[in-house]
C-alpha cells in the first residue's frame, strides 16, 4: 500500500503533541485543520471524532488523496461528507459548483452545513443517502458520528432517510470523480453506478462491517471497467482507483 514517503507526508500534517494536549486539556470546541475552522464539540460528535480532530488525523487519508489527485475542473460527488473537512479540501481545488455532497444523517448534515458556512463555502448539501435505489433506507445515527451507518446497526438513533440512486445522480451531474465514505454501502453503490464518465474513485472500504466476501466482485467490476488500483497512494482502507 502507501509508500513510506506518502505516510510521512500524511503524518507531517498531524497536530504537534503540545497543541494536541492543549486542545485536550481545554476541551477545545473548535479546531483549525487544513486551514479551516471546524466544530469539535464532544457532546455533539462523540469522543472518537473529537480526538481525531484534536490530533489532526480526522479523515486524514481522504484529505491527502483529494489534495493529491484532484484537479481544477474535476466534477465530484462526495458521499458521507461527515463534518466537511474533506468537502472543503475538494471545493478549494475544483470549485463549489463542481461538487455535490451527500450526508445521510440529518444531525451530522447540520454540523456539516454549519462548518461550510463558517468557512465561507456555498456548496450543495443533500441530506439523504447515496444508494443503489431511490427507495430510501434505515440509518442509525450514533452518538459517535463515526459509528453512524446504514449498514452496521449499532447503538444510536434509528431513522428512515430518503436516498438517491447513483445511476440517476451521475446522469444528471456528469461527475468524473467519486469520493465515497458510506460505511459499507460502497459495494452496492459502485455495483450500480454507470462508470463511463468516471475517471477517479476514492473509496473507504469497510470489511469490519461486511467482511471480505463482497470486495473481490467490487474490485473485479472496477478492473473490468478499466480502472487500476493505485497501491502507492492507497492508505489502509482508503483506496484510490484511477482509469488506466
Amino acid at each position: 500500500m502507501a509508500t513510506n514517503k506518502i505516510r510521512k507526508a500524511v503524518a507531517a500534517r498531524h497536530t504537534s503533541a503540545p497543541a494536541y494536549w492543549w486542545r485536550k486539556i481545554t476541551r477545545a470546541r473548535s479546531v483549525r485543520i487544513d486551514g479551516f475552522t471546524v466544530e469539535a464539540d464532544q457532546a455533539r460528535i462523540g469522543y472518537t471524532a473529537t480526538k481525531s480532530l484534536w490530533h489532526g488525523t480526522y479523515e486524514e487519508a481522504e484529505r491527502f488523496l483529494v489534495r493529491k489527485v484532484l484537479r481544477a475542473g474535476d466534477r465530484v460527488i462526495e458521499a458521507g461528507a461527515g463534518l466537511g473537512v474533506v468537502t472543503m479540501n475538494i471545493a478549494r481545488i475544483v470549485g463549489e459548483t463542481n461538487l455535490i455532497v451527500y450526508e445521510a444523517s440529518p444531525v451530522t448534515a447540520e454540523l456539516l452545513q454549519r462548518n461550510l458556512k463558517r468557512n465561507g463555502f456555498k456548496i450543495e448539501v443533500r441530506c439523504r443517502g447515496l444508494s443503489d435505489s431511490d427507495t430510501g433506507t434505515q440509518f442509525v445515527h450514533a452518538d459517535n458520528i463515526r459509528g453512524s451507518s446504514a449498514v452496521a446497526k449499532r447503538d444510536g438513533r434509528t431513522m428512515d432517510i430518503p436516498t438517491d440512486d447513483i445511476s440517476r445522480v451521475l446522469t444528471d451531474f456528469s461527475a468524473n470523480t467519486l469520493v465515497l465514505d458510506i460505511e459499507g454501502k460502497e459495494v452496492d453503490v459502485l455495483a450500480r453506478a454507470p462508470l463511463q464518465s468516471i475517471e477517479k474513485v476514492i473509496v473507504e472500504i469497510h470489511p469490519r462491517h461486511l467482511g471480505d466476501a463482497p470486495y473481490p466482485s467490487l474490485y473485479r467490476r472496477l478492473f473490468d471497467a478499466g480502472f487500476v488500483l493505485r497501491h502507492e497512494l492507497s492508505l489502509d482502507d482508503v483506496l484510490f482507483f484511477e482509469r488506466a
